[in-house]
């Protein structure tokens, strides 16, 4: 997400790549086994990629925001 969001003010963004980076992210976090664990961000992120194919750029940012502040730490990776 942090890729893609720091991509999209670019000038040269190609909303392809942006979302065959996107839909990497999702394609590893269902062979992870994730997609449960973190439904309203996967949802999000495949909101931003309909967002993208619309070239609404604002809409993709505010859905990969979204995403991106869904997700939590796991407990053990939380700073003490």
């Amino acid at each position: 997400m942090d890729t893609v969001l720091a991509d999209l003010d670019a000038d040269d963004a190609d909303p392809a790549r942006l979302d065959d980076i996107l839909r990497t992210a999702l394609a590893w976090t269902a062979a992870a086994g994730d997609t449960c664990r973190i439904a309203p961000a996967v949802s999000q992120v495949r909101d931003a990629r309909a967002c993208l194919s619309h070239a609404e750029t604002e809409q993709a940012r505010s859905a990969l925001l979204a995403a991106r502040d869904s997700l939590q730490l796991v407990p053990n990776q939380r700073i003490p």
